[in-house]
């Protein structure tokens, strides 16, 4: 500090030299804007370590005649992190009513980070602030403090003229999870803001109310493809059969996500009778989809022939069945691999060139020609494509034409690549 008065050189040292006093005097000091903010981030910074020493003088200057300073001092005191004490709380109440919107809209901040429910019907006030800055703060800050007394107060914010507003209003609500609150939650739906839409599904998602099916179900037909993504994810969760073939619709969007999410909602409903379009969501031009199309086969309670008739499909369903280890489908493969079908004989197809007949063997797994790629097994040597064999086997732990059991180490050792009869194709 020199003649001059204070730098921000000097509040650089002060804030590593932890002085308070020092900072709370460069905090009042008139000729330097930057030097006054720099001291009420190094406050700030310092309060953050749970010293009330330097929170206090921050509190205190919400009330300077300065607004500069009380916006900064608001500001800093929301970056604190969530005190052991409330001891801000009052004087933060207070600045929601400020002259200055900036001031409101950090204090609204400061209250939510800080959680106290003292504060509440005071943001509830602050719900009709002529700013929306603040509005939407004080909707956010309810949000954190979890108060649910505050709910019918969000519900009507849910309708205030500000997209922003009723997106934070939204928001509140599904940190709540107040199932008093679905029938404004489904007119949120009809919002002509895409976020407002989006909130709505989620905080439905998260109350869980089977009510809500059919509006969800209008939802997975929203223009804004996070919408469907989120009505997707929230009919799976309530799980009603009614929506399987709603959902099944969905397996064609154009986007990936509402697919994935479909083909994820139709595994934890478990309808059986989405069979059929799980077995073409196995074929998606999109890897992610038909990765959780596999896994949705393993959630689905099929009867007996239902399985039966997956193991006759061959490919589309064969790895699906593999991670999904029951009696049930072990009988399947077992009576699908004494079929014509399954059985190792070759066929023959004639060479296009020269119109000499070619024998080709079948996989033994998946049950289509075998065109590169080929093994044996290393029991009963049935033809089979490589890398089938080999998961397959690391699945079962045992052969798929005559069912003997093999050890791991035997899997790697005794697979060979019968390179002979690839280059006689």
């Amino acid at each position: 500090m020199g003649k001059s008065g204070f730098s921000r050189s000097n509040v650089e040292k002060m804030k590593v030299e932890r002085d308070v006093e020092g900072l709370i005097k460069a905090l009042n000091y008139k000729k330097d804007r930057d030097v006054r903010r720099d001291a009420a981030k190094a406050l700030g910074q310092i309060g953050n370590t749970r010293n009330m020493e330097s929170v206090i003088p921050l509190v205190q200057a919400l009330k300077y005649e300065n607004e500069e300073i009380r916006t900064e001092a608001a500001w800093f005191l929301e970056q604190i992190e969530k005190a052991d004490t409330t001891e801000p709380i009052i004087p933060l109440i207070q600045a929601l009513k400020d002259k200055k919107e900036e001031v409101r809209a950090e204090a609204a901040k400061a209250i939510g980070k800080i959680g106290d429910q003292r504060a509440t019907k005071h943001l509830v006030k602050a719900l009709k602030d002529k700013e929306r800055d603040v509005r939407a703060e004080a909707a956010k800050a309810i949000g954190k403090i979890g108060d649910q007394r505050a709910t019918k107060h969000l519900v009507k914010a849910l309708k205030d003229e500000d997209g922003d507003v009723r997106v934070e209003a939204a928001k509140a609500i599904r940190k709540m999870g107040d199932p008093r609150t679905i029938k404004h939650l489904v007119k949120a739906l009809k919002d002509e803001e895409e976020d407002v839409r989006l909130q709505a599904v989620k905080a439905i998602e998260k109350i869980g109310d089977p009510r809500t099916i059919k509006h969800l179900v209008k939802a997975l037909k929203d223009e804004d493809g996070d919408v469907r993504v989120e009505a997707a994810k929230a009919l799976g969760k309530i799980g009603d059969l009614g929506a399987t073939k709603h959902l099944v619709k969905a397996l064609k969007d154009e986007e990936e996500d509402v697919r994935i999410e479909a083909v994820k909602a139709i595994g934890e409903i478990g309808d059986p009778r989405a069979i059929k379009p799980l077995i073409k969501a196995l074929k998606d031009r999109y890897k992610d989809v038909w990765k959780v199309a596999k896994k949705a086969f393993g959630k689905i309670k099929f009867e007996k022939e239902q399985w039966d008739k997956l193991a006759r499909i061959g490919e589309a369903t064969i790895e699906s069945l593999m991670e999904v280890k029951t009696d049930e489908i072990d009988e399947s493969f077992s009576l699908a691999a004494e079929t014509e079908s399954m059985k190792k004989a070759p066929f023959a197809v004639s060479c296009s060139y020269c119109g000499a007949e070619v024998q080709i063997q079948k996989c033994i797994v998946c049950n289509l020609p075998i065109f590169d790629d080929l093994t044996k097994t290393p029991c009963c040597k049935t033809y089979a494509h490589y890398v089938h064999l080999k998961d397959w086997l690391k699945t079962k732990g045992k052969c798929p034409h005559c069912g003997e059991k093999l050890e791991e180490w035997e899997i790697e050792q005794k697979i060979q690549l019968t390179e002979d009869y690839l280059a006689n194709i």
